[in-house]
């Protein structure tokens, strides 16, 4: 009797130990999933956003660097030493913004040995108000959205191994469908609404797997600076205000819980000034003042 209680009571130990490790295993592969799935979250996020702002030709760069080689005419030797006496710095101003430009120390050599052309160096300040006229690059649009079908495919994988709705999983599907027709026929005001909508959907997929309650807030004020960066698109001045407000309201609970937070205070400080300074300009219903505002913004927010 006593040594079938020895049994038992060692069975049990052994079952207790599997179930424990099991469980532990279980809780790890978990744990790795959900970072992954945060990771490509993210990567949604930073996309889906850089799409939205090149309709507008919005850059969070400050300047961008460019080079392009220039032919030299033929001319006497006297000549090319004189010009290369002056320097070779020079500046100009581009279609897009000013630029200051600079010559390159290697030049291209013809037959004989003869140098026939230069590499100019430019930077390009990225001013919204010079740039946001410029045309859409459509083509890089369709290269964007063409990687993300790549993307979706193991992303949406993984979010039903997370147990997102199917149905919320179907959604990004069919959206990112009637954002690539957007994109198709260089519709601006529904290619920019199809994104945001894209957005919005990420946005919901990352409260499934985010715990932080101020990365939730922070999530959810990008989601509604982005919707009030779309109303303007149709001057729907009185929806931008709503999203306005709605980002600050999202954006207080950061602030109240400032104290118990690992972020740095001057961000958030930064950011809630910077929103209210958004806010304040509305009145204008300038498209110009309203997107240096937003870039700003969202500058800010994407430190977070």
């Amino acid at each position: 009797m006593k040594k079938n209680f020895v049994h038992v009571i060692i069975l049990l130990t052994i079952l207790t130990t599997l179930c424990v490790l099991t469980g532990c295993k279980s809780d790890n592969e978990e744990n790795l999933l959900n970072d992954k799935i945060e990771s490509e979250l993210l990567y949604l996020d930073s996309k889906i956003l850089s799409m939205a702002n090149t309709l507008n030709n919005i850059s969070f760069q400050n300047n961008k660097i460019t080079t392009k080689s220039v032919e030299l005419e033929k001319q006497s030797s006297s000549t090319t030493e004189g010009d290369e006496d002056s320097g070779g710095e020079s500046s100009s101003s581009g279609k897009g913004g000013t630029s200051d430009s600079g010559t390159s120390a290697s030049k291209g050599q013809g037959t004989g040995g003869e140098e026939n052309s230069i590499n100019i160096y430019e930077i390009d300040k990225n001013l919204i108000l010079n740039s946001r006229n410029k045309e859409i690059d459509w083509d890089l649009l369709k290269g964007e959205i063409e990687n993300l079908y790549s993307t979706w495919g193991t992303i949406s994988l993984d979010l039903k191994q997370s147990n997102v709705n199917e149905e919320d999983i179907q959604s990004f599907s069919k959206e990112l469908d009637t954002t690539t027709k957007s994109i198709q026929e260089n519709n601006k005001a529904t290619t920019l609404s199809s994104l945001t909508n894209l957005y919005s959907l990420v946005t919901n997929y990352k409260s499934n797997v985010l715990t932080d309650e101020n990365k939730k807030n922070i999530m959810l004020t990008k989601e509604c600076v982005l919707k009030a960066y779309s109303a303007v698109e149709t001057d729907n001045w009185d929806e931008v205000k709503n999203q306005t407000e709605q980002a600050k309201e999202h954006f207080s609970k950061v602030i109240d819980n400032k104290e118990n937070s690992n972020i740095n205070s001057f961000n958030i400080d930064k950011t809630n000034a910077l929103l209210e300074e958004m806010s304040s300009s509305l009145e204008l219903k300038d498209k110009d003042i309203f997107y240096i505002k937003y870039r700003n913004l969202m500058q800010e927010l994407d430190v977070f």
